[in-house]
């Protein structure tokens, strides 16, 4: 699965990535960083909850913040959040069956998709008596897309889970264990991603692996 990720853009890197303006929203006030400035960000766990630069369906056209880790319109309070997460660790979202899932049902038939950039994940290979980190990006400069589902919650933010589905082949190697890995958007769909009337066909058509002869991994020390 994808429980580590990095940003490591700066605002204008990214805005210009994505040709979009990036704003700060009420989130940000959450974080009480006195420059109210989260990029870049050069890794971090998803169990932190860490609020993060989207693209989604509402506002195709900018960038929103939303925080990782998918919460039902019903959770009311931070308590409730880390109760429900703890039970149920919605940080990805297995593609083929986001649609049946009752957490999910109403966000995905509502079309709440959303593009989550990041510029590495990281996944751990099983060696037995070790599990060996590796550092993944694709062959290209700047930002890509992962896809996401995301929802409004009633406690000031957006709230989103990264889709997963079937490794290939090169992660399949890498995450032998689950053998899955995030949805990728290639650059070309991006506009399509978070376009409303996506349909649902079409948007599980998109949850594929992504080519494994243009991404790239490197083994890290553990």
């Amino acid at each position: 699965m994808c429980y580590t990720t990095a940003l490591d853009r700066s605002y204008a890197a990214l805005q210009q990535d994505y040709n979009r303006k990036l704003s700060y929203r009420s989130p940000i006030e959450i974080l009480e960083n006195d420059d109210r400035s989260i990029l870049p960000i050069r890794r971090i766990v998803a169990f932190a909850r860490p609020f993060w630069p989207i693209i989604t369906t509402a506002e195709p056209d900018e960038f929103s913040i939303g925080r990782w880790g998918f919460l039902p319109t019903r959770t009311r309070t931070e308590q409730e959040a880390n109760e429900f997460l703890k039970k149920y660790p919605t940080y990805n979202t297995i593609s083929e069956d986001v649609e049946t899932k009752r957490t999910y049902k109403s966000a995905f038939e509502n079309g709440n998709r959303c593009l989550i950039p990041v510029t590495e994940f990281f996944e751990w290979q099983d060696q037995g008596k070790k599990k060996t980190p590796f550092k993944i990006r694709i062959d290209r400069d700047g930002a890509f897309s992962l896809a996401g589902i995301w929802e409004e919650s009633a406690l000031g933010y957006r709230t989103y889970s990264v889709l997963t589905t079937a490794a290939n082949p090169l992660m399949a190697r890498i995450h032998n264990s689950k053998k899955r890995m995030p949805v990728i958007i290639p650059k070309e769909l991006e506009e399509t991603w978070v376009r409303a009337e996506l349909s649902v066909a079409e948007t599980k058509a998109l949850c594929t692996a992504f080519p494994e002869q243009h991404m790239l991994a490197e083994e890290m020390s553990s």
